[in-house]
């Protein structure tokens, strides 16, 4: 939920359509870019919160240690 709200990845989006408004002629290549960050993005979340909710219990464990030393 915290990922999918995230104000770096929203202020992006924004940002964007905002270069877009301004240089309309770059719209194919800012588009693209987008779309390939919006795709790590999507990657990134399913990676660290699978949406089945499948989570390995020792590996939870495992980083958690590690975070609290």
């Amino acid at each position: 939920e915290m990922l999918e709200r995230s104000p770096r990845r929203e202020f992006l989006n924004s940002y964007s359509h905002q270069v877009l408004l301004r240089y309309p002629n770059m719209a194919d290549q800012i588009s693209a870019r987008m779309t390939r960050l919006n795709t790590q993005w999507s990657a990134l979340e399913q990676a660290i919160a699978p949406k089945h909710g499948r989570h390995d219990a020792d590996t939870m464990l495992k980083d958690l240690e590690c975070d609290l030393k």
